[in-house]
Protein backbone atom coordinates (compact mmCIF):
# COMPACT_ATOMS: atom_id res chain seq x y z
CA UNK A 1 0.00 0.00 0.00
CA UNK A 2 2.84 2.39 0.85
CA UNK A 3 4.53 2.11 -2.57
CA UNK A 4 1.18 2.49 -4.33
CA UNK A 5 0.26 5.53 -2.25
CA UNK A 6 3.65 7.10 -2.90
CA UNK A 7 3.16 6.83 -6.66
CA UNK A 8 -0.35 8.25 -6.30
CA UNK A 9 1.04 11.23 -4.34
CA UNK A 10 3.37 12.09 -7.22
CA UNK A 11 0.54 11.57 -9.71
CA UNK A 12 -1.55 14.11 -7.80
CA UNK A 13 1.31 16.61 -8.03
CA UNK A 14 1.46 16.03 -11.79
CA UNK A 15 -2.30 16.45 -12.02
CA UNK A 16 -2.13 19.86 -10.31
CA UNK A 17 0.67 20.93 -12.64
CA UNK A 18 -1.60 20.01 -15.55
CA UNK A 19 -4.37 22.20 -14.13
CA UNK A 20 -1.93 25.11 -13.77
CA UNK A 21 -0.84 24.67 -17.40
CA UNK A 22 -4.50 24.81 -18.47
CA UNK A 23 -5.31 27.89 -16.39
CA UNK A 24 -2.30 29.89 -17.57
CA UNK A 25 -2.96 28.92 -21.19
CA UNK A 26 -6.55 30.16 -20.81
CA UNK A 27 -5.31 33.45 -19.42
CA UNK A 28 -2.89 33.86 -22.30
CA UNK A 29 -5.73 33.28 -24.74
CA UNK A 30 -7.76 36.09 -23.17
CA UNK A 31 -5.15 38.81 -23.60
CA UNK A 32 -2.45 40.11 -25.94
CA UNK A 33 1.00 41.67 -25.95
CA UNK A 34 3.39 41.49 -23.01
CA UNK A 35 0.78 40.11 -20.63
CA UNK A 36 -0.03 37.30 -23.03
CA UNK A 37 3.68 36.47 -23.26
CA UNK A 38 3.88 36.42 -19.47
CA UNK A 39 1.02 33.94 -19.05
CA UNK A 40 2.45 31.75 -21.81
CA UNK A 41 5.79 31.76 -20.01
CA UNK A 42 4.07 30.75 -16.76
CA UNK A 43 2.42 27.89 -18.63
CA UNK A 44 5.75 26.79 -20.12
CA UNK A 45 7.37 26.80 -16.69
CA UNK A 46 4.63 24.50 -15.42
CA UNK A 47 5.23 22.19 -18.40
CA UNK A 48 8.88 21.90 -17.38
CA UNK A 49 7.77 21.04 -13.84
CA UNK A 50 5.40 18.41 -15.23
CA UNK A 51 8.30 16.65 -16.98
CA UNK A 52 10.08 16.34 -13.65
CA UNK A 53 7.00 14.79 -12.04
CA UNK A 54 6.73 12.31 -14.92
CA UNK A 55 10.35 11.32 -14.31
CA UNK A 56 9.72 10.91 -10.59
CA UNK A 57 6.66 8.72 -11.23
CA UNK A 58 8.77 6.46 -13.45
CA UNK A 59 11.51 6.19 -10.82
CA UNK A 60 8.95 5.44 -8.10
CA UNK A 61 7.30 2.72 -10.18
CA UNK A 62 10.70 1.19 -10.87
CA UNK A 63 11.40 1.35 -7.10
CA UNK A 64 14.52 3.42 -7.71
CA UNK A 65 13.35 5.92 -5.10
CA UNK A 66 11.56 5.20 -1.85
CA UNK A 67 8.65 6.76 -0.01
CA UNK A 68 9.68 9.75 2.12
CA UNK A 69 6.39 10.26 3.95
CA UNK A 70 5.53 8.79 7.34
CA UNK A 71 1.79 9.03 6.61
CA UNK A 72 1.41 8.66 2.82
CA UNK A 73 -2.35 8.09 2.94
CA UNK A 74 -2.88 11.35 4.83
CA UNK A 75 -0.65 13.24 2.37
CA UNK A 76 -2.55 11.67 -0.51
CA UNK A 77 -5.88 12.79 0.95
CA UNK A 78 -4.58 16.34 1.41
CA UNK A 79 -3.25 16.51 -2.15
CA UNK A 80 -6.48 15.07 -3.55
CA UNK A 81 -8.41 17.82 -1.76
CA UNK A 82 -5.95 20.41 -3.08
CA UNK A 83 -6.40 19.06 -6.62
CA UNK A 84 -10.17 19.48 -6.32
CA UNK A 85 -9.67 23.11 -5.26
CA UNK A 86 -7.39 23.66 -8.24
CA UNK A 87 -9.98 22.11 -10.57
CA UNK A 88 -12.63 24.44 -9.16
CA UNK A 89 -10.39 27.44 -9.87
CA UNK A 90 -9.89 26.16 -13.41
CA UNK A 91 -13.58 25.56 -14.02
CA UNK A 92 -14.77 28.81 -12.46
CA UNK A 93 -12.27 31.11 -14.15
CA UNK A 94 -13.89 32.69 -17.20
CA UNK A 95 -12.94 36.31 -16.59
CA UNK A 96 -10.97 38.49 -18.99
CA UNK A 97 -10.24 40.99 -16.20
CA UNK A 98 -6.49 41.33 -15.54
CA UNK A 99 -6.88 41.67 -11.79
CA UNK A 100 -9.12 38.61 -11.59
CA UNK A 101 -6.51 36.67 -13.54
CA UNK A 102 -3.82 37.50 -11.01
CA UNK A 103 -6.04 36.72 -8.03
CA UNK A 104 -6.84 33.32 -9.59
CA UNK A 105 -3.12 32.74 -10.25
CA UNK A 106 -2.25 33.58 -6.65
CA UNK A 107 -4.93 31.26 -5.34
CA UNK A 108 -3.74 28.49 -7.65
CA UNK A 109 -0.11 28.83 -6.60
CA UNK A 110 -1.21 28.92 -2.95
CA UNK A 111 -2.89 25.53 -3.46
CA UNK A 112 0.29 24.23 -5.09
CA UNK A 113 2.41 25.23 -2.08
CA UNK A 114 1.75 22.02 -0.19
CA UNK A 115 4.78 20.86 1.88
CA UNK A 116 4.75 17.56 -0.04
CA UNK A 117 5.84 19.44 -3.17
CA UNK A 118 8.97 20.78 -1.49
CA UNK A 119 9.76 17.38 0.06
CA UNK A 120 9.53 15.77 -3.36
CA UNK A 121 11.61 18.56 -4.90
CA UNK A 122 14.45 17.57 -2.54
CA UNK A 123 14.00 13.88 -3.36
CA UNK A 124 13.90 14.67 -7.06
CA UNK A 125 17.10 16.69 -6.85
CA UNK A 126 18.97 13.65 -5.56
CA UNK A 127 17.27 11.26 -8.00
CA UNK A 128 17.51 13.40 -11.15
CA UNK A 129 21.13 14.40 -11.11
CA UNK A 130 20.86 17.66 -9.19
CA UNK A 131 17.88 19.12 -11.04
CA UNK A 132 14.37 19.76 -9.74
CA UNK A 133 11.53 22.32 -9.97
CA UNK A 134 12.53 23.53 -6.52
CA UNK A 135 15.54 25.27 -8.05
CA UNK A 136 13.41 27.74 -10.00
CA UNK A 137 10.21 27.83 -7.94
CA UNK A 138 11.22 31.03 -6.18
CA UNK A 139 11.71 32.58 -9.61
CA UNK A 140 8.28 31.29 -10.62
CA UNK A 141 6.53 32.85 -7.62
CA UNK A 142 8.54 36.07 -7.75
CA UNK A 143 7.78 36.42 -11.45
CA UNK A 144 4.06 36.30 -10.66
CA UNK A 145 4.46 38.94 -7.94
CA UNK A 146 6.51 41.24 -10.17
CA UNK A 147 4.03 40.94 -13.04
CA UNK A 148 1.10 41.75 -10.75
CA UNK A 149 2.87 44.89 -9.54
CA UNK A 150 3.60 45.87 -13.13
CA UNK A 151 0.19 45.32 -14.71
CA UNK A 152 -2.32 45.83 -11.88
CA UNK A 153 -2.98 48.65 -9.44
CA UNK A 154 -1.80 47.41 -6.08
CA UNK A 155 -4.37 46.40 -3.49
CA UNK A 156 -3.56 45.54 0.14
CA UNK A 157 -5.51 42.27 0.02
CA UNK A 158 -3.64 40.98 -3.02
CA UNK A 159 -0.31 42.19 -1.64
CA UNK A 160 -1.08 40.17 1.50
CA UNK A 161 -1.64 37.03 -0.59
CA UNK A 162 1.68 37.64 -2.32
CA UNK A 163 3.52 38.01 0.99
CA UNK A 164 1.84 34.91 2.41
CA UNK A 165 2.79 32.91 -0.69
CA UNK A 166 6.45 33.84 -0.31
CA UNK A 167 6.49 33.08 3.41
CA UNK A 168 4.61 29.81 2.93
CA UNK A 169 7.11 28.71 0.29
CA UNK A 170 10.02 29.47 2.61
CA UNK A 171 8.36 27.70 5.55
CA UNK A 172 7.53 24.63 3.48
CA UNK A 173 11.12 24.46 2.26
CA UNK A 174 12.30 24.44 5.87
CA UNK A 175 9.82 21.67 6.74
CA UNK A 176 10.87 19.66 3.69
CA UNK A 177 14.57 20.03 4.55
CA UNK A 178 13.91 18.79 8.08
CA UNK A 179 11.91 15.88 6.68
CA UNK A 180 14.78 14.99 4.36
CA UNK A 181 17.21 14.97 7.29
CA UNK A 182 14.93 12.71 9.30
CA UNK A 183 14.45 10.22 6.47
CA UNK A 184 18.08 10.02 5.36
CA UNK A 185 18.90 7.20 7.78
CA UNK A 186 15.39 5.72 8.00
CA UNK A 187 14.76 2.27 6.64
CA UNK A 188 16.29 -1.20 6.86
CA UNK A 189 20.02 -1.04 7.68
CA UNK A 190 22.25 -4.11 7.22
CA UNK A 191 24.15 -4.35 10.51
CA UNK A 192 26.65 -7.03 11.57
CA UNK A 193 25.25 -9.13 14.42
CA UNK A 194 28.69 -9.32 16.05
CA UNK A 195 30.69 -6.10 15.58
CA UNK A 196 27.64 -3.88 14.79
CA UNK A 197 29.25 -2.36 11.70
CA UNK A 198 26.83 -1.20 8.98
CA UNK A 199 27.09 -2.03 5.27
CA UNK A 200 26.90 1.21 3.27
CA UNK A 201 25.46 1.75 -0.23
CA UNK A 202 28.82 0.82 -1.80
CA UNK A 203 28.91 -2.54 -0.04
CA UNK A 204 31.61 -1.65 2.49
CA UNK A 205 31.25 -2.29 6.20
CA UNK A 206 31.73 0.88 8.26
CA UNK A 207 31.44 1.91 11.89
CA UNK A 208 28.03 3.06 13.08
CA UNK A 209 29.51 6.47 13.92
CA UNK A 210 30.87 6.91 10.40
CA UNK A 211 27.59 5.87 8.77
CA UNK A 212 25.43 8.19 10.85
CA UNK A 213 27.79 11.16 10.38
CA UNK A 214 27.78 10.56 6.60
CA UNK A 215 23.97 10.42 6.43
CA UNK A 216 23.06 13.19 8.86
CA UNK A 217 24.38 16.28 10.61
CA UNK A 218 24.92 14.35 13.85
CA UNK A 219 28.35 14.19 15.45
CA UNK A 220 29.48 11.68 18.06
CA UNK A 221 31.08 12.35 21.43
CA UNK A 222 32.25 9.27 23.28
CA UNK A 223 31.65 8.32 26.89
CA UNK A 224 31.41 5.15 28.96
CA UNK A 225 28.10 3.65 30.04
CA UNK A 226 27.71 2.27 33.61
CA UNK A 227 27.77 -1.36 32.48
CA UNK A 228 31.07 -0.94 30.61
CA UNK A 229 32.47 1.07 33.49
CA UNK A 230 31.90 -1.95 35.76
CA UNK A 231 33.16 -4.43 33.17
CA UNK A 232 36.40 -2.71 32.17
CA UNK A 233 37.32 -0.30 34.97
CA UNK A 234 35.97 -1.85 38.17
CA UNK A 235 39.43 -2.03 39.77
CA UNK A 236 39.70 1.76 39.76
CA UNK A 237 36.42 2.45 41.58
CA UNK A 238 34.68 1.39 44.77
CA UNK A 239 31.43 -0.55 44.60
CA UNK A 240 29.59 2.52 45.83
CA UNK A 241 31.04 4.69 43.05
CA UNK A 242 30.16 2.12 40.41
CA UNK A 243 26.54 1.98 41.58
CA UNK A 244 25.99 5.74 41.63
Amino acid sequence: MTDSSFVQIIEQCLKMEGIAIKVYSQMAGNTTGELQAFWLDMSEQEKVHAKYWQLLIRLAREKKIRNVFDAPLRILDELSAAAKKAEMLSGNHQSDDVQDDFITAYRLEFVLLHPAFQALFILMKHAAGGQSPGDDYHHHIQGLINAYRKYVKRQPSVELIADLSEKLLQRNEQIAAQMAELTQIRGLLPICMHCKNIRNDDGFWVKVEHYVEEHSDAEFSHGICPDCMKKYYSEFFTEEELNE
